[in-house]
């Protein structure tokens, strides 16, 4: 029965997101007299690290907790849809992108800042894990080699010190 209901809740947030998709394509119409079919490369890039930075954010990172931690306790119904969307990067993903997008083409002038800051604190986030990649890869290495060395001195000496 509740897998039943998950899927209705789901359903209804399916359909309540084309409702926004609709809205928000009518909006961006009435602003332009048409719908955009051009961004400019940068902006495209900007979006879509703004867009990682967002689900990365409201997925997993610690300060929104407060909001995935109640929907977490939900057994059934829309706030048990609500966390399983929450928790889901694919997902919000998808919600994430609509709303960056309808608020860049709407508010361009006030909302870039927001959507440059996000980019910027994307790639710093990519920096970071690139650095420990290095780090830790660096580390087993030298481990490695340290193994290696201590066998090549056994070796060498036939085990006599």
């Amino acid at each position: 029965m509740i897998n039943k209901e998950q899927n209705f809740w789901n359903f209804i947030f399916s359909v309540f997101f084309v409702a926004l998709l609709v809205l928000g394509s009518f909006l961006i119409y009435g602003k332009f007299q048409a719908l955009p079919t051009f961004i400019k490369p940068l902006d495209f890039l900007l979006l879509s690290l703004a867009t990682y930075r967002v689900v990365r954010l409201f997925v997993y990172d610690k300060i929104t907790n407060f909001i995935r931690e109640p929907l977490s306790r939900a057994q059934g119904g829309p706030l048990k849809a609500a966390y399983e969307l929450m928790i889901c990067p694919w997902c919000f993903g998808v919600w994430a992108a609509f709303f960056l997008i309808f608020f860049y083409f709407y508010f361009y002038i006030y909302f870039w800042w927001i959507i440059f800051g996000l980019a910027v604190s994307a790639l710093g986030t990519f920096m970071q894990l690139l650095s420990n990649m290095v780090g830790w890869k660096a580390e087993v290495l030298k481990a490695e080699a340290e193994v290696k060395g201590s066998s090549e001195r056994s070796a060498a000496t036939c085990g006599v010190k």
